[in-house]
């Protein structure tokens, strides 16, 4: 029997059964203390072994596969993005594997597993909820009524992956400035080759989608929202009004125009921008080194005057313009010969024929 039903009274028994038989099969592949844990210190897909030392407790498991890795991916539950820059890496690693076509259970090389094993051997992370300044009244320059309330957001993306985080910005009658981190998303590029401003484009629309959703949860009525890229090119086409885009670009951009005006976005560069660090991936040491992606950029400190102006936008990406057949194409259809029309439609002579003499 192959399948078995999910929560039936037999799946404990079935479970137990399996993981003996599987160190029975397998036993000449692995150490005796391994296979004596799978067989007596397993309660259905729980574990419960002690060891005298970190080195042998590390070398217990059966090896690193594909399988083991999405196992660890899978139960890290930061649904706000909090280390998405960090658990980043650990989604590439298995897209480059799949890549790889390597199989669910196959063993990784000693070059993936000591990669894999450096991620595994991080810290955990210890962070502030709430995003409002919390007042001492003893203190003078404490947060009084805010004035301002504003949503940023960065968006970015590279071969790696691509991404947005978002930011709370806050200004209170006094003119005292408090920014705190809100809610970030990545996602790992697709194994088919895309651009990369099609990727950003694609992170300005995960921007877009994701204004609505905190404005909505967070019930910011009077918020601002400012949306910050370091492509021109998305730039460039979210306020460009004459060109035609070829469907992909301009779907996208309907999404964008639906929740936000072209003013509304702004040029960071890539080194100041927050979102490049999950775009590329890092580790957890740099990460806690790092206050850009939790805390923003340091111009948030500073008044609207000086933050970072927008470069020339003169020019479109070749990827997001129509192509020369497309156009053709569109020209012969708009022309007013019936004649034209004909013969653009079909690419067969003998079809139009066809079709005449019907």
């Amino acid at each position: 029997m192959l399948v078995h039903l999910f929560g039936a009274t037999s799946s404990p028994s079935c479970a137990s059964f399996c993981l003996k038989q599987a160190a029975d099969d397998l036993q000449i592949e692995f150490s005796n203390e391994v296979v004596e844990t799978v067989e007596k210190n397993f309660y259905v897909d729980d574990c419960l072994k002690s060891v005298s030392t970190e080195a042998e407790a590390v070398q217990l498991p059966i090896a690193y596969t594909r399988r083991s890795i999405l196992s660890v991916v899978s139960s890290l539950y930061d649904p706000l993005g909090f280390a998405a820059p960090v658990i980043v890496v650990a989604k590439t690693m298995q897209r480059d594997l799949c890549r790889k076509q390597l199989g669910w259970d196959d063993v990784l090389s000693d070059e993936d597993s000591e990669t894999w094993a450096k991620w595994l051997q991080q810290r955990d992370v210890v962070l502030p909820r709430c995003v409002k300044p919390i007042s001492a009244k003893m203190c003078e320059e404490d947060f009084v009524k805010v004035r301002k309330t504003e949503l940023h957001h960065f968006a970015d993306a590279s071969s790696t992956a691509y991404d947005e985080v978002i930011y709370l910005r806050l200004v209170d009658e006094r003119g005292h400035i408090h920014c705190s981190f809100v809610i970030g998303k990545a996602r790992v590029a697709p194994l088919k080759t895309c651009s990369i401003p099609r990727l950003e484009l694609t992170a300005a629309v995960v921007a877009a989608k994701l204004d609505r959703l905190v404005t909505k949860e967070l019930q910011l009525n009077e918020r601002q929202s400012v949306f910050w890229t370091d492509s021109t090119a998305v730039l460039q086409s979210i306020r460009n009004c004459n060109k035609r885009f070829p469907v992909y670009v301009a779907n996208r951009l309907a999404k964008i125009e639906d929740v936000s005006r072209p003013t509304q976005w702004r040029h960071v560069s890539t080194k100041v921008n927050p979102a490049d660090e999950a775009s590329r991936g890092i580790s957890m040491n740099k990460f806690l080194g790092s206050s850009r992606w939790l805390n923003g950029p340091q111009f948030f400190g500073e008044q609207e005057n000086t933050w970072p102006t927008c470069p020339d936008l003169s020019t479109l990406p070749f990827e997001f313009l129509l192509a020369k057949k497309e156009t053709q194409t569109v020209c012969l259809v708009a022309s007013e010969s019936a004649t034209d029309r004909l013969i653009a439609r079909y690419s067969s002579l003998n079809r139009m024929l066809h079709l005449i003499c019907q």
